[in-house]
């Protein structure tokens, strides 16, 4: 009997990227599935596929985090229908609907070389004992964890023995794979290391690992510049790519430092001042400033702000000129012979770093009570002293104004939140491309 469904249960939700990948599989599928019924040209790699007419669909069935504007920007999104807003160790099991896959992107920041680096030590370490509680009790099919590539190195390699022994313990079997986003269609550096785990041991014969390659998309021995993310990029399958490229990509030349303000053992990226021709560095959700979230790039000032402190135009972004809001930073024909400037990503532009449509994390649902920010903004003067000649000067810091929302509804969510839920967010096509692997070998593992 065939499988209609895989239904996936997301924790630690974040703004969403599990089920927007998700989603984005299921429509892949249902593409080639319409290809193969209609006997419509499929590309060459994909015409093994052509034998299974009907794959399962990915559904969810629940998910929870407990983060306030994560909660917020997903209710916003997807609804609140099974969405729990509780701490994941205060849900009982009992209150989680049964599912065939447990995804969870487990915090990260106790393992990462950018965080303290405490491991299991931290209570948001030991996080990882929610992910073996439930699924000893829920017993799904398959496990998807995703975390850090140092996860791999944290205490020489401990901590990940770890993991994977307790998940043996409770009957999965792992395999594992880092994966790096700039070459899965988005400009950015991000090594991400997955874990799939299956129910006891299982019949190997098709593997989700290594990832299936789509057109455009660079691979490791190649060296042809890497498409730029743009909004026609987000228009489903079948959709023509943009054309805009990066110039003088080169996988292992693709991040350039040019210079250095500040050094910080745990923020690696802070003070760092990045050249634009190539991909971005990982976005982060670290607190603080100096680029740490973003990094810090050279910009022309022809398209910067005259206002020393790079102020923000139409409530886009404190950094960057709300005109220039529509296209990326690494669009730009740069003439090095000018004038230039540095300042960090916008929201706008980590959300095409991370796969998203424009704006997905904009707004969301709060409560009534909630501290909102109210959409306005209030300049407020500040004295600053240079770093470098120690003189003191005068710059306009635009301060968000926030408030108590009067009812549940939709309210802007400021900049500083938006760049932790997306430095804290998997990338879209690497979640699509693992949700396409799952539904095309789950019914052979499982059915």
């Amino acid at each position: 009997m065939s499988i209609e469904e895989i239904r996936y249960y997301d924790a630690f939700s974040g703004t969403g990227a599990i089920r927007k990948g998700f989603t984005e599989a299921n429509d892949a599928i249902r593409h080639l599935q319409h290809c193969s019924s209609e006997n419509l040209r499929i590309p060459e790699k994909q015409l093994s596929d052509r034998e299974h007419s009907d794959y399962p669909e990915l559904r969810y069935v629940g998910g929870c985090d407990f983060d306030k504007n994560a909660n917020a920007n997903y209710i916003h999104r997807w609804g609140r229908e099974n969405h729990s807003t509780d701490d994941i160790r205060e849900i009982e099991t009992t209150n989680i609907p049964d599912h065939d896959l447990f995804c969870a992107g487990f915090p990260c920041q106790s393992f990462s070389i950018a965080g303290p680096g405490e491991g299991f030590e931290s209570p948001r370490g030991n996080l990882f004992f929610e992910i073996t509680r439930i699924a000893r009790d829920k017993e799904p099919n398959m496990l998807l964890l995703e975390n850090v590539e140092n996860l791999l190195y944290h205490e020489g390699g401990l901590t990940f023995g770890v993991i994977i022994r307790e998940l043996g313990r409770i009957g999965y079997n792992c395999r594992w794979k880092v994966v790096n986003s700039k070459f899965h269609g988005v400009p950015q550096q991000r090594s991400r290391v997955f874990i799939i785990g299956y129910l006891r041991a299982r019949p190997n014969t098709r593997e989700i690992f290594p990832l299936r390659k789509s057109p455009g998309d660079v691979r490791e021995e190649d060296s042809y510049p890497l498409p730029t993310l743009n909004a026609t990029d987000h228009k489903g399958p079948g959709k023509k790519r943009s054309t805009i490229l990066i110039p003088d990509f080169r996988p292992g030349e693709d991040i350039k430092q040019l210079m250095e303000l500040s050094n910080s053992e745990h923020r690696p990226m802070s003070g760092r001042i990045y050249d634009p021709r190539g991909v971005a560095v990982t976005q982060k959700a670290l607190a603080g400033g100096w680029g740490v979230k973003t990094g810090l790039y050279v910009t022309p000032l022809s398209i910067m702000s005259d206002d020393r402190s790079v102020s923000v135009m139409d409530n886009m972004s404190h950094t960057v000129m709300a005109q220039e809001a529509k296209r990326t930073l690494i669009n730009y024909a740069w003439n090095w012979d000018g004038e230039w400037g540095i300042r960090r990503l916008t929201p706008l532009e980590g959300e095409r770093l991370q796969g998203f449509p424009d704006n997905w994390t904009a707004e969301g649902v709060y409560e009534e009570g909630d501290r909102v920010w109210s959409g306005e903004i209030r300049p407020t003067p500040t004295t600053r002293i240079d770093q470098v000649t120690g003189e003191k000067y005068t710059l306009t810091v635009h301060l968000p104004i926030k408030k108590r929302a009067e009812a549940t509804g939709v309210y802007p969510i400021p900049d500083g939140p938006r760049y932790k839920l997306l430095g804290n967010s998997m990338t879209v096509p690497v979640i699509r491309k693992l949700g396409e692997g799952i539904i095309k070998t789950y019914e052979e593992l499982f059915g």
